[in-house]
């Protein structure tokens, strides 16, 4: 048998197992797999097993290195974080080991916390910590940031995240302005030098004030000085009015609906007072669904009513859902001519007589006239299409006036069907009262 490199026509003649027939050469490997794990089948050196190239080295394809990554001619590790073990990330195409608290990093996946502000830490934000600590050194970026207790009234602070009871002066527990405390509260003593600023509960309505940040509503009544709601109607919402309570602040008050006594438009829903909620000027200043009732009645106050249905009474067009008002009875046509063209005007015998549109009947439906019908023939008290062929659309070409006055299609030649003239054949030939071809 012949070494690795010796003449072969077949693989029992070779040491190894592998003869490359194409070459008559014997061979360690044709394939990587004939190989060790560690090494590959490189074919430019007559299909021998090499070791596989450890990272860093050069290559020319990825089964040459050892992790099976070959980039721009050098073995590497990895392409991505995910191809590193948990405790690793992918630098440079190699896996290497995460960062502890207080390296420099770029990214979160630097370091062992997954947090990277600059430098490894245990925190970006206060959010990412318990609710008693605070996020230090965020604002520092040559400190790793940590986690640590919020600090007590009187300890040197830069904002206000740091301290325990939310107030920071540049010592916990002072306030400068209102920003300095929590939404329930206000800076006391801001305005008065000689006084100690402290942040204090927003005072309640009726309460003594001297500016409007004190207050719950923010309003603080320059005319009695105590907090209220409002001092005049445009300092509340759309549905509200300014009003005085008891006599003591002024609060906003939800707005008055129909029926209710004011004094002015702003105190009512509709925005129209006449002593009493709820006088409307026209139609338009109500819903779509509605109208304005008692216009021109000076004695009542106009107010919205919904449109009425057929039939019921009215005394303008605008008082119906129907499109008029006739002998003021709501009703939906006078004539033909107010409905749609397959549609005729109906009139009531009994009352509440009313018209109303309803739809054309079809071919043998009962009848009265030619308008109640489809075909626009009302022929004997039911609906017809013709009387004679001229009367079918298709006269000519295809149809023709059957004996029971319908239009129906030309009988075709050789048909069983019994013919009575000429013009009910398709070939125009009716022949012993059969469709032919040809004359009898």
């Amino acid at each position: 048998m012949a070494d690795q490199g010796g003449s072969c026509s077949e693989d029992q003649h070779c040491l190894g197992g592998f003869c490359i027939v194409e070459e008559q050469k014997c061979a360690q490997c044709r394939v990587d797999s004939d190989c060790d794990p560690t090494d590959y089948c490189n074919r430019l050196k007559g299909n021998a097993c090499i070791n596989k190239v450890a990272n860093g080295g050069l290559c020319n394809d990825d089964n040459e290195c050892l992790d099976n990554i070959c980039i721009d001619s050098r073995c590497a590790s990895c392409f991505g974080n995910s191809e590193c073990p948990s405790e690793q990330y992918c630098e440079g195409n190699q896996c290497t080991y995460k960062k502890e608290r207080g390296a420099a990093c770029s990214s979160d996946s630097e370091c062992v916390s997954s947090i990277c502000d600059g430098l490894c830490g245990s925190c970006k934000y206060d959010e990412q910590c318990p609710s008693t600590q605070y996020c230090n050194g965020i604002e520092d970026q040559s400190v790793a940031n940590e986690c640590i207790v919020k600090l007590e009234v009187g300890v040197v602070c830069s904002r206000k995240q740091a301290c325990a009871d939310g107030h920071c002066n540049g010592v916990c527990g002072q306030c400068t302005d209102s920003f300095n405390c929590r939404y329930d509260e206000y800076c006391h003593g801001q305005n008065s030098p000689d006084v100690p600023r402290v942040c204090k509960r927003l005072l309640e309505n009726g309460k003594k004030c001297t500016d409007d940040e004190q207050c719950m509503e923010n309003v603080c009544i320059s005319t009695t000085g105590v907090c209220g709601g409002c001092e005049e109607d445009k300092d509340c919402g759309l549905w509200s009015f300014c009003e005085n309570v008891q006599d003591k602040f002024k609060d906003c008050k939800n707005k008055l609906a129909n029926g209710n006594k004011c004094e002015r438009d702003t105190q009512c829903r509709t925005g129209h007072c006449d002593f009493v909620c709820g006088q409307c000027n026209a139609d338009n200043d109500c819903l779509p669904e509605e109208y304005c009732s008692g216009m021109g009645d000076p004695d009542t106050a106009n107010t919205c009513e919904y449109r009425v249905h057929l039939g019921e009474s009215c005394s303008r067009v605008q008082e119906c859902m129907a499109p008029l008002c006739v002998d003021n009875i709501c009703t939906e046509c006078t004539s033909n001519s107010d409905c749609d063209d397959i549609s005729y005007c109906e009139f009531r015998t009994l009352a509440p007589k009313y018209a109303t549109c309803v739809p054309k009947k079809r071919f043998n439906n009962a009848c009265k006239q030619d308008s109640m019908c489809l075909s626009g023939m009302c022929l004997r008290g039911v609906c017809k299409d013709c009387v004679v062929g001229s009367d079918c659309p298709q006269f000519i070409s295809a149809q023709f006036c059957s004996r029971d006055n319908r239009c129906v299609t030309k009988i075709q030649t050789g048909s069983s069907v019994i013919c009575f003239s000429h013009s009910e054949c398709a070939s125009d030939n009716c022949c012993r009262n059969r469709c032919s071809r040809t004359w009898c």
